[in-house]
């Protein structure tokens, strides 16, 4: 679930806020991943309990309302959307980190990714994904760590203490600093606290666990390695933040700083390490994103509206097809080019349209279906257009009140 969690944009957007707000900014980054985890251990157990065969988060909020088809139609394209939304931001991710390091052609760069992994998600679905999970994660935590130890040897760490800590203008020196709560805050803790409640890639890793007693635990322990990676991340772009102060690189896009950093202490070596650990997360972000298109739509879509008598056969051959399909529109979503965290920010307010239905599931035996699916319905008509429209335009509360 870490590594799954771990989508490539958190090299990036983590070592982005530690360069725009310093160790503030990645300290509230740990803090409500942390949160978001821990919470959702609790909240798993409750959904075991109140429908122990589920496969989706759609089917999930189905069974706990009257007039299920329409909440269940609405949860459904929204986590399609979702789903597509971060298959796009991998996609968008690798172009820039493949074409910033070694000049690699950003659209096949882009394509690259989608292909190499759809290659063997097509073969055994969720299962290989599991497996290559466990040895992309500690491939990632390990080549991190051990390219964090390099530059905080080569580093001059008293200038990061003095010049970095507190952003590029010395004023982040609170949890609650406003222009960081409006501009970054607010939009990343609803991303945060929200993505377990609405994300199917974690919800069929919840389905998958067989012993209840674990799930806490496993959620817990979730939390502190995906914190701990922040930490890592983040920590990468103040050092970053640390040189370009001191006239040692040149950052023209913030969002690539962690790259310019371990590129300045370690330029060829160093980059091919860096490459190895975003490969891993790439690889695992992406095939469980096809494991979760594959289940809402082969399920969600085709066996409970078109036909509820589909074989598991047919469901494997509606699911391959839907993995190609997706790779084929992520990659034409890369070809716009948004800015990283601009994507984290409209993905965050996509699944906080899902938010309320999946709440409400949980907390009450019977739903009214008919103002879950409007609630989503109008979450997405209004508040992705104003996100989009807000980070386009530089409009931080647009943003923010977007999310919420």
């Amino acid at each position: 679930t870490t590594i799954g969690w771990m989508w490539a944009d958190v090299f990036f957007s983590t070592s982005q806020i530690g360069y725009d707000w310093g160790s503030y900014g990645v300290a509230w980054f740990a803090l409500m991943t942390l949160l978001s985890f821990v919470m959702f251990g609790f909240i798993a157990t409750k959904v075991r309990e109140d429908a122990p065969d589920v496969v989706t988060l759609p089917e999930f909020v189905r069974l706990k309302s009257t007039h299920g088809k329409a909440v269940h139609m609405a949860m459904t394209g929204a986590n399609i959307l979702y789903q597509m939304a971060i298959l796009g931001l991998n996609a968008t991710i690798t172009g820039f980190l493949l074409n910033a390091a070694f000049g690699f052609d950003y659209i096949l760069s882009s394509l690259s990714i989608v292909g190499l992994v759809l290659t063997y998600s097509l073969i055994n679905g969720l299962k290989t994904s599991t497996y290559t999970g466990m040895v992309q994660f500690f491939v990632t935590i390990v080549l991190m760590a051990f390219l964090l130890v390099i530059l905080l040897m080569s580093a001059d760490l008293e200038a990061v203490t003095n010049q970095a800590l507190f952003g590029p203008k010395g004023e982040v020196t609170s949890f609650l600093h406003p222009d960081m709560m409006l501009n970054m805050g607010i939009p990343i803790a609803v991303i945060l606290l929200t993505q377990p409640l609405v994300d199917q890639m974690i919800f069929q890793r919840l389905i998958a666990m067989k012993n209840n007693a674990l799930m806490i635990k496993s959620f817990v322990w979730t939390g502190i390695f995906t914190s701990l990676g922040v930490v890592m991340f983040g920590t990468m772009g103040v050092i970053g933040l640390s040189l370009a102060q001191a006239g040692m690189i040149e950052v023209t896009d913030t969002q690539l700083a962690i790259v310019k950093a371990v590129g300045h202490y370690v330029p060829e070596w160093g980059l091919a390490l860096f490459v190895l650990a975003f490969f891993a997360v790439v690889f695992s972000t992406v095939d469980a994103a096809y494991c979760a298109l594959a289940a809402l739509v082969g399920y969600d879509l085709y066996k409970v509206h078109i036909n509820p008598r589909a074989t598991d056969a047919k469901l494997i051959q509606v699911g391959r097809i839907t993995m190609v399909v997706a790779a084929a529109l992520a990659v034409v979503m890369a070809l716009a080019q948004l800015k990283i965290l601009w994507m984290l920010f409209i993905i965050g307010t996509i699944g906080g349209s899902m938010v309320a239905p999946v709440v409400f599931a949980m907390l009450y035996k019977k739903l009214e279906g008919r103002y879950m699916a409007w609630s989503i319905v109008a979450s997405l008509v209004f508040a992705v257009p104003l996100s989009l429209y807000g980070n386009l335009n530089a409009m931080p509360m647009l943003v923010s009140g977007a999310s919420i």
